[in-house]
């Protein structure tokens, strides 16, 4: 069973602890910067969740839904999910799309890997 646990104290703005995955603990770190961007690392991924800045696009309510799911003694499943808001110049949503993409952890390799993506952005930094 999936579980993530407080360990250190850091910053405002920054939290760590760990995710078991498979009976695997890997650190986690979520950072959130001040100007309305935020990420959450763990294992080989580094994953955009939180994104208020009025730029080209930011999530309705401001983060990603994040989701992890086991099945079986040797899958595991990352999701995250949420809708993306595509602003014009002055920072007002234009469009709105539903935005989803999911990973699955291979215990060989201790790495995630994108098997479905359905999203106008790509919410991985890096893989």
């Amino acid at each position: 069973m999936e579980q993530v646990e407080q360990e250190v104290s850091l910053p405002d703005g920054f939290y760590y602890g760990t995710l078991t995955i498979l009976g695997r603990e890997f650190p986690l770190l979520l950072a959130l910067a001040g100007k309305g961007n935020g990420t959450l690392e763990v294992a080989n991924l580094l994953l955009r969740v939180y994104r208020t800045e009025p730029d080209v696009y930011r999530y309705q309510g401001g983060a990603l839904d994040i989701e992890i799911s086991s099945r079986g003694a040797d899958r595991c499943y990352l999701s995250v999910s949420g809708v993306i808001e595509l602003l014009d110049p002055l920072g007002r949503p234009r469009a709105r799309s539903p935005g989803q993409e999911i990973f699955l952890y291979d215990p060989e390799t201790e790495r995630f890997t994108s098997v479905y993506r359905d999203s106008t952005i790509d919410f991985s930094l890096r893989q």
